[in-house]
């Protein structure tokens, strides 16, 4: 399992590399040897034919497919609870969200230097290889002799290093990413409890020390990758919204593969859609030079209380999973998929009851994975009328196209050389659509369908 979502670009570049080296070596070698052979035939008055052979080693080229869609979950602080790990594990991985993010507190595992209890974290890790599901971990919460704050910038960083040291080769076999610190962007310490950072006022220490963390990170486990925390970017009587920026201007740019980001849609006037706030976040990518970088939404959601619906989730799902795919996000996570004990107040976003079974959007979210399974995003698709929203989907066996309208219901064609399935947003109803002088036709609403099309374009 291990290395099975790794990008191939790093391989190709050092095979460029070396071919290019032996190319020179050789283009040397050739330059010499006609200085010698033309010297040989001023001083003898013949011809003489080189003879000698040479291998000149070109650059291998590939064709580099955009990433596959991937779906994830994150259970927060109850990925420890042994029901979660017996029974909601397989749950999830049958709802298609193969992924899941651990939380790991440094300050739950040493809590005295150099004394580290697993206790906690080693079942977590061998259930996860047990069922073959793929983890990101993010680190956070400094003990208290490492750091002033256990939220925010690490005195010793020593320890750390150490601390990593002990941590990583564990669980290598296992964990496919890390990820340095839960929403770093925070302003004060523990504005929503200890796992949420406070490295807001100090990105150029953030910077350094996501250093040090891709640095041990990669020497340990060069094939695993490292994500930038992820950031709140949200709420900014709380969050830093200048933190991420300011980071890459001290440094931050070399030292993380990919960016961990949030997104609830709580702040509907900035970023009314997830591609919104993705966007914006690729627009500073772009403009310090790191615009190749993964973007991954490490949490998302949409709550069934407090205004909120089952059926606003399942809209949810299919609408905002699809916008931040088209907008260029490759991994997304649902955040607190598990019923449980919440305050009075929270929000609930469940997709698997207290009982481990099927809840609200659970059905909704297993058709769109289904759908998308092995598909990687073109993106946008514009040949529809006005008020038609639609994304397309390829894989090597069929083209796939999702679509809702954001007014009245509308006519839409699609080109196409074969008889279409339209799937309805819940996948419980479909219908063939048949191929009319290479378009197929049908009617779309509010609510998305899914267009799947035999064959790949």
């Amino acid at each position: 399992m291990k290395g099975q979502n790794r990008s191939t670009r790093p391989v190709l570049a050092a095979l460029f590399l070396l071919c290019a080296v032996a190319f020179a070596i050789a283009m040397a070698g050739m330059t010499a040897d006609a200085q010698i052979l033309g010297e040989y035939r001023d001083t003898r008055d013949t011809t003489i034919q080189a003879t000698s052979a040479y291998t000149v080693c070109l650059p291998l080229v590939q064709k580099y497919g955009p990433p596959q869609m991937k779906l994830g979950v994150d259970f927060g602080p109850l990925i420890t609870d042994a029901d979660v790990l017996t029974y909601d594990l397989p749950v999830v991985k049958e709802m298609g969200a193969p992924w899941v993010r651990v939380f790991l507190g440094w300050l739950e595992i040493e809590r005295s230097p150099g004394e580290y209890t697993w206790d906690e974290y080693d079942p977590v890790f061998e259930r996860l290889g047990q069922l073959e599901l793929s983890a990101i971990v993010v680190i956070y919460g400094a003990p208290d002799w490492a750091a002033e704050q256990s939220c925010g910038p690490i005195s010793d960083t020593i320890a750390l290093e150490s601390f990593l040291d002990a941590l990583v080769p564990r669980y290598a076999e296992v964990v496919d990413a890390w990820e340095f610190i839960n929403e770093p962007d925070g302003k004060v310490p523990h504005v929503y409890g200890p796992a949420i950072g406070c490295w807001g006022p100090h990105p150029a220490e953030y910077a350094r020390q996501l250093g040090i963390f891709y640095t041990n990170i990669k020497n340990l486990d060069p094939d695993a990758l490292v994500f930038f925390g992820g950031l709140a970017y949200d709420n900014w009587a709380h969050f830093e919204r200048s933190f991420f920026e300011q980071a890459l201007q001290n440094g931050a740019g070399p030292f993380f593969d990919g960016i961990s980001l949030h997104y609830y849609p709580i702040n509907l006037q900035e970023f009314p859609t997830m591609a919104h706030k993705v966007n914006e976040i690729s627009d500073i990518m772009s403009r310090n030079g790191v615009y190749w970088k993964k973007i991954w939404i490490t949490e998302t959601g949409m709550w069934i209380n407090l205004g909120g619906s089952a059926e606003h989730q399942r809209d949810f799902i299919v609408r905002e999973l699809t916008r931040g795919f088209g907008a260029g996000v490759d991994n997304i996570f649902w955040y607190d998929p598990r019923e449980h004990y919440l305050p009075e107040g929270a929000v609930q976003r469940w997709l698997i009851s207290s009982n481990h079974e099927p809840i609200n959007g659970y059905s909704t979210f297993q058709h769109f994975a289904e759908k998308l399974e092995g598909m990687h995003c073109v993106g946008a698709y514009g040949d529809v009328p006005d008020e038609v929203e639609a994304y397309k989907f390829l894989d090597p066996d069929r083209s796939l196209y999702i679509l809702w309208s954001n007014a009245a219901t509308k006519t839409v064609r699609i080109p196409s050389t074969a008889d279409a399935i339209l799937t309805n947003r819940d996948g419980d109803e479909s219908s063939v659509l048949p191929v009319q002088a290479g378009l197929v036709e049908f009617e779309v609403g509010v609510k998305p369908v899914f267009v799947e099309i035999a064959g790949s374009e």
